[in-house]
This record gives structure tokens, C-alpha cells and sequence, in this order.
């Protein structure tokens, strides 16, 4: 199937990121200044109220860097909101796991993401080393799946990475690919 609503130069109509460290929020800032409204899910209602105040410090220090305009920290600020766990009753285009690098929490994190994945949507994890048929094989639409890992600092450095795993569908590859390429990093 192809990716739902998504022409081949569209970047996804929401995105969830999982994860408010250096990557989750360095990615959400991405898609948010290209104009996807994002939502940056934490565990903790602390971590949810500071961050506000760390986008708006990476906002300015990217556009002080040149990294994004004055436009793109604009759409980004008011496109991207924190929420303490995944919003009831929301779907997401994107839902893209930036955690802890441990095999048992992200294939937690990732199989109780799975039911808020639109139909045709991609459910997407940063890792860096973990094998990406060890995390789909918890999910009930593996195909749906696959690596999507920037290298650090993920908002300056246009680099990253696209993992299938054997299950991953081709449109899911090829979505990741256009995404990537969208970004404004």
C-alpha cells in the first residue's frame, strides 16, 4: 500500500516522535520546520514542561548557526507541542522512537506506538546497533517498520541512515528516503 495521502515530495501530515533527548527533539525540529506538526511524547510530565523552553533555546541557536531561517524557527515553534504519553484517539502519519538504546524498552515502546500509526503510516526507530528484525518481530504490521537513524547532531548534520528489515515494505523505504531528503538540515 502506499503511504497514506503522501505525494512523492510530501513529508508525512503528523508525526509523533518518541523520546524528548538530543535526537527525538533534534528530528521533531526537523519535520517541524518543514512544516509537520509534531508531537514529542516524554514519560514524564517534567521532562514535557521543560520542553518547550529547550526548543526555543535550539530554535535560536540553529538560526543563529544559519541552520534554519527565521521562517523555518517560526513554523517549527508553533508546529511542535509536548505530550506526556501518546494522545488518546490520535493517529500519526510518522511516529518515529528516539529511546534509550535497549532492545526491551524500545520493542515496549514500539509495540504500545503501533495502535496509533495511521493506516499506510511508518513506524520508524533511531536505533544505531540494535538489529532491526529483533524490534519488528513485536509488531503486528512489521512491514510498516523500519530504521531511521541520524547521525548526531541530527538537526545540523545531513546524514542518516535507512535500515529495512526483511518484512519492511518498499513504499516505507521509499518514504523514508523522500523524507530525508526533505528535511531542511
Amino acid at each position: 500500500p502506499a503511504v497514506l495521502g503522501m505525494s512523492a515530495t510530501e513529508l508525512p501530515a503528523s508525526a509523533a516522535v518518541l523520546g524528548a533527548g538530543t535526537i527525538g527533539m533534534a528530528t521533531g525540529l526537523l519535520l517541524a520546520a518543514d512544516g509537520v506538526p509534531v508531537t514529542i511524547v516524554t514519560r514524564r510530565a517534567g521532562a514535557a514542561e521543560q520542553l518547550p523552553e529547550a526548543i526555543d533555546r535550539r530554535l535560536a541557536h540553529l538560526q543563529g548557526l544559519g541552520a534554519l531561517s527565521a521562517a523555518q524557527v517560526q513554523r517549527a515553534g508553533a508546529g511542535i507541542h509536548a505530550s506526556v504519553g501518546l494522545p488518546d484517539g490520535e493517529s500519526f502519519q510518522l511516529i518515529y522512537e528516539a529511546v534509550a538504546e535497549d532492545l526491551d524498552v524500545k520493542r515496549s515502546v514500539l509495540a504500545a506506538a503501533e495502535p496509533s500509526l495511521a493506516a499506510g503510516g511508518v513506524l520508524a526507530t533511531g536505533t544505531s546497533s540494535l538489529r532491526v528484525a529483533e524490534l519488528a518481530a513485536v509488531l503486528t504490521a512489521p512491514e510498516r517498520f523500519a530504521a531511521w537513524h541520524w547521525f548526531h547532531p541530527a538537526d545540523l548534520m545531513a546524514l542518516v541512515e535507512i535500515v529495512p528489515a526483511d518484512t519492511t515494505a518498499d513504499d516505507v523505504t521509499e518514504a523514508l528516503e523522500r523524507w530525508s531528503a526533505a528535511c531542511p538540515a
